[in-house]
């Protein structure tokens, strides 16, 4: 599991800000908004966009997918 923090995430028209996203694999498993400062979480700043695919939610910033292995 990989748990990144942005400073707004977008969902179908839902913006969390600032946001937390966990991924696991290429999916997105859990959203919720950045309340206090989270063990093993990555900042990444910036906008994420999620967006639904073949049954399962995608992260995107910057047009790149994001997964649980960064690169």
């Amino acid at each position: 599991m990989r748990r990144v923090a942005a400073n707004t995430a977008i969902c179908n028209d839902k913006r969390i800000e600032p946001a937390v996203i966990e991924l696991v694999g290429n999916a997105v498993v859990r959203c919720f908004p950045l309340k206090e400062e989270l063990a093993m979480t990555e900042w990444i700043g910036g906008e994420v966009h999620i967006q639904g695919h073949e049954g399962n939610l995608r992260a995107y910033k910057d047009a790149k997918m994001l997964t649980e292995h960064a690169f």
